[in-house]
């Protein structure tokens, strides 16, 4: 039986938003418009978020589901070339930009491995600034409190 995902409890990976620069090149899928207008260098920019799974990019156009490309993320220091299939990809009213979901499909073992060490790093950062921010929020509270009755 199917099960329904909604949500952020649809997601296998954690996911890290963070904009991390990325070269991307289409590899397949190409409509003949797009393959027309296709350039043959890769396009580069951001990302939105990523993960173990998979990344969602921002473009400049629509990128067709489906499309595979090759990614290269820019993390400082140690690159991470993958490819991807475009699962979907919305244009964001505000901006008028789109966001293309991508899964990886292939990636090396070592790239594999740094992607995981790099996405356990970033989750261990945002939880120590969390639990900063919450001792923080903490101490000001009973500081807060503390100096109350004394004013009594």
């Amino acid at each position: 039986m199917a099960e329904e995902w909604s949500g952020k409890e649809r997601r296998r990976f954690p996911r890290i938003s963070e904009a991390i620069p990325v070269n991307y090149r289409i590899l397949a899928n190409l409509s003949t418009p797009d393959f027309l207008a296709l350039e043959q260098t890769a396009s580069r920019t951001w990302t939105k978020d990523f993960s173990c799974g998979g990344v969602c990019i921002k473009a400049a156009r629509r990128i067709s589901p489906g499309t595979v490309l090759e990614l290269v993320l820019e993390f400082p220091g140690h690159p991470i070339k993958a490819v991807g299939r475009v699962v979907w990809c919305a244009e964001q009213a505000r901006s008028g930009e789109f966001h293309a979901g991508i899964e990886y499909i292939a990636m090396d073992q070592n790239q594999m491995d740094e992607m995981a060490q790099t996405v356990a790093e970033c989750l261990i950062e945002t939880y120590k600034l969390k639990e900063n921010a919450s001792r923080n929020k903490l101490r000001d509270l009973l500081a807060g409190l503390f100096k109350g009755l004394r004013g009594r």
